[in-house]
């Protein structure tokens, strides 16, 4: 493919296909999935990093792939809940739907179709939000929540959104670590987050869920 897609030097090695929104949610998901034999099958793609960081346009390109139609046994969609969880959803499955995949009736439901679909907003049953709210709720509780949101009162974040907000306070509390550099995806191999929390552990019951569907052991 050509290079900006974000596809490049890519194959399908791999059955179940899980689509998430940016790094962030590759290294959560991959830190909890690598090691366990039920989810071998699956392979991980970042949609954002496409050429327009569009669902519906990755979708397009990943269906071009060599191997698609006789590999793919199920499909995957896990990103922000945003602004407006029922907004999000709804997006996702025109961007399914636009490619000719089934879609799913609501978040964490998986499709009987051939492949089978299913779409996982973060932070899971909850009307608008971010990864990062999902990782503050598992945050190990030595870590200083309270400093954090002391901090977003110094910076005047009254008026700033939810999202900004919760972005903010992790990164305030990486800040606070032994390794205050860190992004949030190397904080992710640093032990500051718990990923028995069901906040992000409801990613790898998704990824389950999605594997036991395509048939994959």
């Amino acid at each position: 493919m050509k290079r900006g897609t974000g596809l490049e030097e890519t194959r399908i090695v791999r059955p179940v296909a899980v689509a998430v929104e940016g790094r962030d949610y590759l290294y959560t998901l991959l830190r909890q999935i690598k090691e366990d034999p039920d989810l071998q099958d699956v392979q991980l793609w970042d949609f954002k990093a496409s050429g327009s960081g569009n669902l519906g346009r990755w979708l397009e390109l990943f269906a071009t792939l060599h191997g698609y139609r006789e590999t793919i046994r199920a499909i995957g969609v896990i990103q922000d809940a945003e602004d407006d969880a029922q907004n999000a959803f709804r997006s996702a499955v025109q961007a399914l739907t636009y490619v000719g995949l089934a879609a799913p009736a609501r978040p964490m439901e998986i499709t009987t179709s051939r492949p089978a679909t299913g779409i996982l907003l973060i932070p899971h049953n909850r009307p608008s939000g971010c990864l990062e709210h999902a990782v503050i709720e598992a945050r190990q509780p030595q870590l200083p929540l309270r400093c954090a949101e002391q901090y977003l009162d110094c910076v005047g974040a009254s008026t700033r959104n939810e999202n900004w907000k919760a972005k903010v306070k992790v990164h305030s509390l990486i800040a606070a670590s032994d390794n205050p550099a860190w992004t949030l995806s190397e904080s992710m191999a640093g032990g500051m987050w718990d990923f028995t929390h069901p906040s992000l552990r409801v990613m790898k019951d998704f990824v389950r869920l999605l594997a036991q569907a395509s048939g994959a052991p």
